[in-house]
């Protein structure tokens, strides 16, 4: 049978509770939701639940009594559905393509809370891989940041701090593109260069990482991936018994497509209109005008 959809103002009334508290529940944003929110939500008959970020409400959700997935690793989360990717093969690949490319003194920066796929994951790959290889692990090594450009400052920082870190670095690896490039950004202020003074690589390949000089070496999670994907045999089944729409994305992206059309691509004329420079006055890019319709 076909049911009817509800708005989130819709829910938020049923519930008894403010719109917010709705979109907490949902999105799990700003930490734990208690008890009696979780039941309220319950009561407003929710098709399905999916929660990103930080949850520590695991049991609560089990009992919610709709299908729920949570998005993002979760050792936690037994016998609930999560879809994410899968940090600690992604840094042991940042960490194997060090080691093959000849470096032997790898620093790691990642962030010592939030939630456990920032949190250990990470420094567990991280330890697991120096063991593997015989390599000592040197606590001074590894840097505790937040995952974001303050906490690239505070990388850059924390790194000129330590004492003869030439000698005791030959690499670093960045548990975000956000951090290598901002530490990049700023340790080029001292006249340290990435990819010369020290190998500097990040993960995620979010677009500004090819932007960079010299272009950031990361590691690229399909996060586009990072879905209900209605192939997977368990979440197919969950999805029919609860009479839910099922659409793979080829199929979405086409339907938009028929809507929206395909944009044209922007013709440029040869006429400069900005010029793009780093801090030390060396040009990077130049801005062109539009073409008049």
């Amino acid at each position: 049978m076909n049911k009817q959809k509800i708005s989130i103002h819709e829910v938020a009334r049923l519930a008894g509770v403010s719109k917010s508290t709705v979109s907490r529940v949902i999105s799990d944003k700003g930490g734990s939701v208690s008890h009696e929110t979780l039941e309220k939500a319950q009561m407003a008959r929710f098709d399905g639940v999916i929660l990103n970020s930080v949850t520590d409400n695991i049991d609560l959700i089990k009992n919610l009594g709709v299908p729920a997935v949570l998005i993002g690793e979760r050792s936690a989360a037994q016998n609930i559905d999560t879809v994410g990717t899968d940090t600690l093969q992604a840094t042991r690949i940042g960490m194997e393509y060090l080691y093959e490319t000849g470096h032997r003194k790898i620093a790691l920066a990642t962030s010592d809370h939030g939630s456990e796929r920032y949190l250990s994951l990470h420094a567990r790959a991280y330890r697991d891989f120096l063991q593997e290889k015989g390599l000592p692990f040197n606590p001074e090594l590894l840097f505790s940041v937040n995952l974001d450009a303050e906490g690239g400052r505070e990388l850059a920082k924390q790194l000129l701090g330590l004492q003869n870190w030439a000698e005791r670095m030959d690499s670093l690896f960045c548990g975000n593109d956000i951090v290598a490039i901002t530490a990049m950004n700023e340790l080029r202020k001292y006249g340290i260069i990435a990819g010369i003074d020290l190998s500097i690589i990040g993960m995620d390949d979010i677009p500004a990482s090819s932007q960079t000089y010299p272009p950031l070496t990361t590691v690229r999670k399909p996060r586009e991936r990072i879905a209900v994907n209605p192939k997977r045999e368990g979440l197919l089944w969950k999805a029919k018994k609860a009479d839910l729409p099922c659409m793979e994305i080829a199929q979405l992206m086409r339907e938009v497509r028929a809507i929206t059309g395909v944009p044209a691509a922007p013709r440029f004329t040869d006429r400069p209109v900005a010029l793009i420079e780093w801090r030390d006055g060396s040009i990077i890019d130049t801005v062109r005008q539009l073409e008049a319709e």
